[in-house]
């Protein structure tokens, strides 16, 4: 997994476990995984910018429930 997170611009570049491409991100093993490393590192996701290595972006807020640990 490889993630980037620019603090200054609230950008997170997340690339093949989230692909924003306009429809919306399901809840998967591969979601859940980010959200666990990012609560790892105490970054709040919903005030982010999600960047794909495809080139789209997702604002944080919209996929809250793609990355929520699991119960």
């Amino acid at each position: 997994m490889l993630i980037g997170h620019v603090v200054d611009s609230k950008l997170l570049y997340v690339t093949d476990l989230i692909s924003p491409r306009g429809a919306p991100i399901p809840r998967a093993p591969e979601t859940v995984a980010v959200g666990n490393t990012l609560r790892e590192f105490d970054v709040d996701e919903t005030d982010l910018t999600f960047v794909g290595g495809h080139g789209a972006t997702i604002k944080g807020a919209d996929i809250t429930g793609a990355l929520a640990a699991n119960k």
